[in-house]
Protein backbone atom coordinates (compact mmCIF):
# COMPACT_ATOMS: atom_id res chain seq x y z
CA UNK A 1 0.00 0.00 0.00
CA UNK A 2 1.15 3.45 -0.73
CA UNK A 3 -0.12 6.94 -0.03
CA UNK A 4 -0.19 10.00 -2.22
CA UNK A 5 -0.38 13.58 -0.95
CA UNK A 6 -2.63 15.81 -3.17
CA UNK A 7 -1.82 19.08 -1.44
CA UNK A 8 -4.52 18.92 1.26
CA UNK A 9 -5.12 15.29 1.95
CA UNK A 10 -3.24 12.09 2.01
CA UNK A 11 -4.84 9.44 -0.19
CA UNK A 12 -4.21 5.76 0.33
CA UNK A 13 -3.83 3.75 -2.87
CA UNK A 14 -4.92 0.17 -2.76
CA UNK A 15 -3.62 -0.79 -6.21
CA UNK A 16 -0.36 0.18 -7.77
CA UNK A 17 -0.70 2.92 -10.41
CA UNK A 18 0.70 2.04 -13.82
CA UNK A 19 1.94 5.01 -15.75
CA UNK A 20 2.45 2.97 -18.89
CA UNK A 21 4.72 3.62 -21.82
CA UNK A 22 4.80 7.39 -22.57
CA UNK A 23 5.68 6.62 -26.23
CA UNK A 24 2.83 4.20 -26.77
CA UNK A 25 0.43 6.95 -28.01
CA UNK A 26 -0.20 7.07 -31.74
CA UNK A 27 1.56 10.25 -32.84
CA UNK A 28 -0.12 10.35 -36.27
CA UNK A 29 -3.59 10.46 -34.64
CA UNK A 30 -2.55 13.38 -32.47
CA UNK A 31 -1.04 15.26 -35.40
CA UNK A 32 -4.17 14.66 -37.52
CA UNK A 33 -6.37 15.95 -34.70
CA UNK A 34 -4.31 19.15 -34.46
CA UNK A 35 -3.81 19.68 -38.23
CA UNK A 36 -5.24 22.90 -39.69
CA UNK A 37 -8.58 22.51 -41.38
CA UNK A 38 -8.80 22.73 -45.17
CA UNK A 39 -11.17 25.53 -46.18
CA UNK A 40 -11.33 24.90 -49.94
CA UNK A 41 -13.16 22.31 -51.96
CA UNK A 42 -14.42 22.03 -55.55
CA UNK A 43 -17.46 24.21 -54.89
CA UNK A 44 -15.32 26.99 -53.41
CA UNK A 45 -12.95 26.96 -56.36
CA UNK A 46 -15.88 27.03 -58.81
CA UNK A 47 -17.54 29.91 -56.97
CA UNK A 48 -14.32 31.95 -56.96
CA UNK A 49 -13.95 31.33 -60.72
CA UNK A 50 -17.51 32.50 -61.42
CA UNK A 51 -17.01 35.62 -59.29
CA UNK A 52 -13.81 36.44 -61.19
CA UNK A 53 -15.51 36.00 -64.58
CA UNK A 54 -18.49 38.17 -63.64
CA UNK A 55 -16.20 40.80 -62.12
CA UNK A 56 -14.03 40.86 -65.24
CA UNK A 57 -17.07 41.23 -67.49
CA UNK A 58 -18.53 44.07 -65.42
CA UNK A 59 -15.13 45.76 -65.27
CA UNK A 60 -14.86 45.55 -69.07
CA UNK A 61 -18.33 47.06 -69.44
CA UNK A 62 -17.32 50.00 -67.26
CA UNK A 63 -14.06 50.53 -69.16
CA UNK A 64 -15.90 50.45 -72.51
CA UNK A 65 -18.51 52.83 -71.12
CA UNK A 66 -15.93 55.40 -70.05
CA UNK A 67 -13.14 54.96 -72.58
CA UNK A 68 -14.76 53.20 -75.59
CA UNK A 69 -15.61 54.71 -78.92
CA UNK A 70 -18.45 57.20 -79.09
CA UNK A 71 -21.73 55.99 -80.50
CA UNK A 72 -22.52 57.18 -84.00
CA UNK A 73 -25.09 59.94 -84.12
CA UNK A 74 -28.46 58.74 -85.37
CA UNK A 75 -29.58 59.75 -88.84
CA UNK A 76 -32.95 59.87 -90.49
CA UNK A 77 -31.66 58.30 -93.69
CA UNK A 78 -32.47 54.71 -94.55
CA UNK A 79 -29.80 52.19 -93.72
CA UNK A 80 -26.96 52.58 -96.17
CA UNK A 81 -28.13 55.82 -97.84
CA UNK A 82 -26.74 59.30 -97.32
CA UNK A 83 -27.96 62.74 -98.19
CA UNK A 84 -26.42 64.24 -101.32
CA UNK A 85 -25.03 67.09 -99.22
CA UNK A 86 -23.27 64.45 -97.07
CA UNK A 87 -21.19 63.47 -100.09
CA UNK A 88 -21.08 60.31 -102.15
CA UNK A 89 -23.90 57.90 -102.68
CA UNK A 90 -24.78 54.38 -101.79
CA UNK A 91 -24.55 51.28 -103.87
CA UNK A 92 -27.28 48.67 -104.17
CA UNK A 93 -28.84 46.27 -106.64
CA UNK A 94 -31.91 47.14 -108.72
CA UNK A 95 -34.75 44.88 -107.65
CA UNK A 96 -37.52 46.35 -109.82
CA UNK A 97 -38.17 49.35 -112.07
CA UNK A 98 -41.80 50.49 -112.06
CA UNK A 99 -42.20 53.55 -114.26
CA UNK A 100 -40.28 56.37 -112.60
CA UNK A 101 -39.76 54.41 -109.35
CA UNK A 102 -36.76 52.16 -108.79
CA UNK A 103 -36.61 49.63 -105.94
CA UNK A 104 -33.01 49.15 -104.76
CA UNK A 105 -31.84 46.33 -102.46
CA UNK A 106 -28.98 47.27 -100.15
CA UNK A 107 -26.21 44.92 -99.04
CA UNK A 108 -27.95 44.36 -95.68
CA UNK A 109 -31.15 43.26 -97.47
CA UNK A 110 -33.19 46.43 -96.95
CA UNK A 111 -35.19 47.63 -99.97
CA UNK A 112 -35.33 51.38 -100.56
CA UNK A 113 -37.84 53.08 -102.85
CA UNK A 114 -36.06 55.56 -105.14
CA UNK A 115 -38.27 58.15 -106.91
CA UNK A 116 -36.93 59.77 -110.04
CA UNK A 117 -37.89 63.07 -111.63
CA UNK A 118 -37.23 64.77 -114.93
CA UNK A 119 -34.11 66.26 -113.29
CA UNK A 120 -32.65 62.84 -112.30
CA UNK A 121 -29.50 62.01 -114.24
CA UNK A 122 -28.98 58.35 -115.14
CA UNK A 123 -25.49 57.57 -116.38
CA UNK A 124 -24.19 54.41 -118.07
CA UNK A 125 -27.81 53.32 -118.70
CA UNK A 126 -29.28 56.32 -120.47
CA UNK A 127 -32.64 56.56 -118.66
CA UNK A 128 -34.58 54.97 -115.81
CA UNK A 129 -36.38 52.60 -118.20
CA UNK A 130 -32.96 51.25 -119.30
CA UNK A 131 -32.14 50.04 -115.76
CA UNK A 132 -32.71 46.29 -115.39
CA UNK A 133 -33.23 44.08 -112.36
CA UNK A 134 -29.89 42.88 -110.98
CA UNK A 135 -27.97 45.95 -112.17
CA UNK A 136 -25.66 47.49 -109.57
CA UNK A 137 -26.31 51.23 -109.10
CA UNK A 138 -25.06 54.07 -106.97
CA UNK A 139 -27.82 56.49 -105.97
CA UNK A 140 -27.38 60.06 -104.76
CA UNK A 141 -30.29 62.24 -103.63
CA UNK A 142 -32.53 63.47 -100.85
CA UNK A 143 -34.14 61.11 -98.35
CA UNK A 144 -37.71 61.77 -97.31
CA UNK A 145 -39.24 61.33 -93.87
CA UNK A 146 -40.89 58.08 -95.02
CA UNK A 147 -37.49 56.54 -95.85
CA UNK A 148 -37.93 56.77 -99.62
CA UNK A 149 -35.46 58.71 -101.69
CA UNK A 150 -35.73 61.25 -104.49
CA UNK A 151 -32.71 60.64 -106.70
CA UNK A 152 -30.74 63.42 -108.25
CA UNK A 153 -28.34 60.97 -109.87
CA UNK A 154 -28.23 57.22 -110.55
CA UNK A 155 -25.02 55.69 -111.84
CA UNK A 156 -25.13 52.17 -113.23
CA UNK A 157 -21.83 50.56 -112.25
CA UNK A 158 -22.50 47.02 -113.62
Amino acid sequence: MSSVWDGRHSVELTEPVELGDPFADDLSEQLAARAPRRYTNKATVLLVGVVLLVGGFLGGVQVEKHFGTAAASPTTFPSGFRNASGGGGTTGTVKLVDGSTVYVTLANGDVVIVHTTANTTVTQAGSVKDLTAGATVTVTGQTGSDGSMTATRIVKTR
